[in-house]
């Protein structure tokens, strides 16, 4: 069997075969002897029809079919192998020419792993953005610590007023007629906060438990409510009750109390640790995802519907695991739901296609730049990704290596791990080359370590799922599915 692969696209080919008319002729006597016994010709026993009356009657084209699936299925195979074609679904046969005395000829066409081609990667130069903490921002953050560990009291002594929270009912009337959305009970309402439309909540104050007002306001203009805009409205309120925010002291008893620091000044310096962490990550993320940008928006692919539908398939079940905290039936039952829901799919496309695109640029950019997998020099990686992979599973590592001594698919995928993390280090350490003009003494920086997040059926896009290295959690939850 002769064979030739024809690139129709980066994401198709066309395979030609040949096959001799002996092989042909093989192969259709073979179809004839496993089926004849299921043909009924007059005149003749089951499978005792002979070939030539059998094709007169039903046509020569009976016995094809399974002939040519016959010498198909092992030259296909051997084809894939030898080009290292990574198939993605079954191939659609095309015969040419199938007749008595010649070569049989057909064509089966096959979308396979798209290719991609990169743009100038080389050029890339992005600054490695860095966010600081000031102490106004630390001031803040522990006030947030304070407002949370607040003490709620009742107040019976005093009026309402300013800062109070305040348990109201309110039914309001304009022209004396009520409207929709106009009335509720047993509404709480921090007064000063804005929550009601201006006036509001400042003709609560001086009001006791119990007592009953009403109170004149007007709709501001640009009101949601387009039919309450402008008008003057009078709610009448009940006052059910009140109760106060007691701050705790900032003094060393709050941050023993809130923390492990037994002083103010101790937890203070943990608060500034923290966020400087915190806004290191998040700079360094950002700028991963730049540099990702960057290497996507020079390539040149195209991504076939099959590996879209397949990683929505993944989101979607990453959401619902994600939300829906059920067995493993009810989890299946919830993503049959969902995949009914009109446009529900929809949600998760441009994230596919742009997480697929991220993935076929660190790929590729790994094969032009030789960043596989390398047993000697990797373990590092490889280990840090093995972790990951077991967390995501809920096993232990030694279980999961256990799992790779047979898993060989769950090893190479491993494998394509380490070599896009390698590829997002390559890309930051040109970009901080190119920066400095060249030099080859490139700052080494280790990919931040975070914990994996998967919003990433709700992340955006263009983010490419941007926790441990931008690339990573994704690729890791993939391991752990295959674990």
């Amino acid at each position: 069997m002769i064979s030739t692969v024809e690139r129709l696209s980066p994401c198709k080919v066309a395979i030609h075969f040949e096959a001799d008319a002996e092989s042909f002729e093989s192969a259709t006597q073979k179809a004839y002897f496993e089926q004849r016994g299921r043909i009924r010709v007059p005149g003749f026993r089951p499978g005792k029809a002979p070939r030539p009356i059998i094709e007169r009657m039903y046509g020569t084209a009976i016995f094809i079919q399974s002939a040519v699936d016959d010498l198909f299925t092992d030259a296909f195979a051997n084809t894939v192998l030898e080009h290292q074609l990574n198939v993605l679904d079954s191939p659609d046969i095309t015969i040419e020419q199938a007749e008595k005395g010649k070569p049989l000829l057909f064509t089966a066409s096959v979308t396979v792993f798209p290719q991609a081609t990169l743009g100038d990667y080389q050029s890339v130069a992005i600054p490695q953005p860095y966010d600081s903490v000031d102490d106004d921002a630390v001031d803040q953050e522990i006030e947030r610590v304070r407002e949370r560990n607040a003490r709620v009291s009742d107040v019976d002594d005093r009026p309402a007023q300013d800062d109070d929270i305040v348990n109201i009912d309110y039914a309001g009337t304009i022209n004396g007629e009520a409207f929709d959305g106009g009335a509720n009970a047993g509404e709480e309402l921090t007064i000063g906060s804005g929550q009601f439309i201006p006036g509001f909540e400042e003709q609560i104050i001086g009001m006791n438990p119990g007592d009953e007002r009403d109170i004149n306001v007007t709709f501001p203009e640009d009101y949601s409510q387009e039919d309450l805009r402008g008008k003057d409205a009078v709610f009448h309120v009940k006052l059910n009750g009140i109760t106060t925010r007691e701050l705790p002291a900032l003094d060393d008893e709050f941050a023993k109390d809130v923390s492990e620091y037994d002083t103010l000044e101790e937890y203070r310096a943990s608060v500034r640790r923290y966020m400087e962490d915190a806004a290191k990550k998040n700079a360094e993320d950002e700028w991963h995802n730049e540099l990702l940008r960057f290497l996507m928006e020079g390539m040149v692919t195209e991504i076939p519907d099959i590996m879209i539908e397949r990683e929505i398939d993944r989101l979607v079940e990453n959401y619902v695991r994600n939300v829906f905290k059920h067995s493993e039936s009810q989890v299946s039952d919830y993503i049959k739901r969902f995949d009914n829901l009109p446009g529900f799919r929809d949600h998760f496309r441009s994230d596919a296609e742009s997480r697929i695109r991220m993935l076929l640029a660190l790929e590729e950019l790994s094969e032009r730049e030789r960043l596989a997998y390398n047993e000697e020099t990797d373990a590092d990686i490889y280990n840090e990704a093995l972790e990951l992979a077991a967390e995501q599973a809920g096993s232990s590592v030694d279980e999961l290596k256990n799992t790779l001594v047979t898993n060989n698919a769950l090893r190479e995928h491993l494998h394509d791990i380490v070599a896009r993390r390698k590829s997002l280090r390559f890309l930051r350490e040109l970009s901080l080359k190119n920066l400095a003009g060249g030099s080859a003494n490139v700052i080494e920086s280790e990919v931040p370590e975070t914990e994996s997040s998967e919003t990433d059926a709700a992340g955006t896009a263009e983010e490419a799922e941007a926790t441990k290295s931008a690339e990573e959690a994704a690729d890791a939850e993939a391991a752990a599915g295959d674990a």
